[in-house]
């Protein structure tokens, strides 16, 4: 226990008796909590997850990439579509994980008067919607609307120039991390082939791996640069890499 607490995964209570409490780190496990990560570790834990890691080491040694012999070379969100039960709890996590990062994003939009002028928004990847009814809740004149596969939309067989009206943005959430650099410029391209010309926004959130920056954030991004190379050949943009396939896309919207 000393060692958790030093971890501060516990906290010492005051008493004659060894006691300790929960902290907000050790609640996020906990089904009981309001807010917690139980769904998005049981989906880190699934075995098409757990599985490219055994082949680490043939991809450190640049043999392969470790999920191509895991899952014979299928894209991780073709073998996930293929199994309801893991598609299920795949977006029930992404739900889960999108529900601590929503305010900040909130907020942060109405601090810089992102949706100042903005009519309608279509969250690329959206799951289950939870990340556009908080920006409805928050500015009740933005029209949103998720697409995503998973909810069973035919969104992308829609003419997009009757889609969208002026003064459209479109947001790109914790989306773009799962795609190489090429398809991400593929998926930017039809972000700016569906905005107006004058009016339209994209606003892409993403981890950004600077390590010199905010090197307090640093050990949490390298993980996740490391698991989503692992999982499904992807990983995080890292600063000189975003830049240069914004540069490549040549957006003619403000980004």
């Amino acid at each position: 226990m000393r060692f958790l607490v030093h971890m501060k995964l516990f906290a010492n209570v005051d008493g004659p008796e060894n006691r300790y409490a929960l902290t907000p780190a050790s609640k996020l496990p906990v089904r009981a909590e309001e807010k917690n990560m139980v769904l998005f570790a049981l989906s880190q834990l699934h075995a098409n997850e757990m599985g490219p890691w055994h082949y680490l080491i043939a991809g450190i040694e640049g043999k392969t990439t470790p999920r191509l012999p895991c899952h014979n070379g299928v894209p991780f969100y073709d073998l996930v579509g293929k199994e309801p039960e893991h598609n299920k709890l795949n977006n029930d996590a992404m739900t889960s994980h999108t529900s601590f990062v929503v305010s900040a994003l909130v907020q942060g939009c109405a601090k810089e008067g992102v949706f100042y002028g903005v009519r309608t928004l279509v969250d690329v990847g959206g799951n289950t919607g939870v990340a556009s009814k908080a920006i409805t809740n928050a500015f009740p004149h933005v029209k949103c609307t998720d697409l995503d596969f998973a909810l069973g939309k035919d969104c992308a067989q829609r003419p997009q120039s009757g889609f969208c009206g002026r003064q459209c943005l479109r947001l790109c959430a914790s989306f773009l991390h799962s795609f190489d650099d090429d398809n991400c410029i593929k998926i930017l391209n039809k972000c700016r082939e569906a905005i107006p010309a004058k009016g339209g926004k994209l606003i892409i959130v993403e981890i950004v791996v600077d390590i010199d920056g905010t090197p307090e954030f640093a050990w949490s991004r390298l993980c996740m640069d490391l698991k989503k190379w692992i999982s499904s050949g992807a990983r995080r943009e890292l600063r000189m890499s975003g830049e240069t396939s914004l540069q490549k896309l040549v957006l003619g919207t403000t980004i």
